[in-house]
């Protein structure tokens, strides 16, 4: 689904032995990845961010690309630019340890698992250049993947399993009762009929606000959407 040839061709190189070799490494985490509605209803927008453990005591240039899919198609791509020097551990305590140095948000990552010794510390970056975020349509159980690889001209990754996430997304609120290409009062008499006992004629979930019940209180949530509120 994903283009992962720099990061593949990474792996012809750490193989067997190799792998006590791996004193740095990308990844990503669903945790730094936020998901949150749009102002278009079938829209959502993703934030995402990176995540860096460099042994290296040398300055090392650890720069990614990062891009974002929905369902398999691009939909945006930015750079985590990380070039700086490395060596800051975590007191020998993962994952857990003192990783001050490196800001807030700052975790370990143990080596151990991908071949490596001891601890480092994770620094939490960006995408630069403005494309922090990215705006996305999506539908009933799209899946949002995100994945890094090196940028060209920096390290050749070593460790890949930890490169690529997938995150189920729910379809944000559909405030559009009546589907007929409006967000008005219509759909709010819409809503009106069909939790007193009218036709359901397109075939709506009248618990908009997904409280378990269908009731008035599902109409106030509608009013707050379709006033620019935020979906329940």
């Amino acid at each position: 689904m994903f283009a992962r040839t720099t990061a593949i061709a990474a792996l012809t190189i750490v193989t067997g032995s190799a792998f006590a070799q791996v004193d740095y490494n990308r990844s990503l985490r669903a945790g730094d990845i936020s998901i949150s509605p749009a102002p278009t209803p079938d829209e959502v927008i993703i934030s995402v961010k990176g995540r860096i453990a460099n042994q290296r005591r040398a300055t090392t240039n650890l720069s990614s690309v990062v891009r974002v899919f929905v369902d398999g198609e691009l939909v945006g791509v930015g750079e985590l630019t990380y070039i700086r020097q490395g060596g800051q551990t975590c007191n020998g305590s993962c994952p857990t340890g003192d990783c001050s140095a490196n800001g807030t948000g700052s975790e370990c990552s143990d080596f151990a698992p991908l071949g490596g010794q001891g601890c480092a510390c994770d620094v939490v970056v960006t995408p630069g250049g403005g494309n922090t975020h990215w705006t996305a349509r999506v539908r009933p159980g799209s899946v949002i993947g995100v994945e890094v690889e090196p940028l060209p001209g920096s390290m050749p990754e070593m460790f890949t399993a930890d490169d690529v996430v997938f995150i189920p997304v729910e379809q944000p609120c559909d405030p559009d009762m009546n589907q007929d290409g409006n967000i008005d009062q219509d759909d709010v008499l819409f809503l009106i009929s069909v939790i007193g006992g009218g036709d359901n004629l397109t075939g709506i979930d009248p618990d908009f606000n997904r409280d378990g019940n269908a009731d008035q209180d599902d109409v106030l949530a509608l009013i707050q959407v379709i006033g620019g509120g935020d979906c329940p």
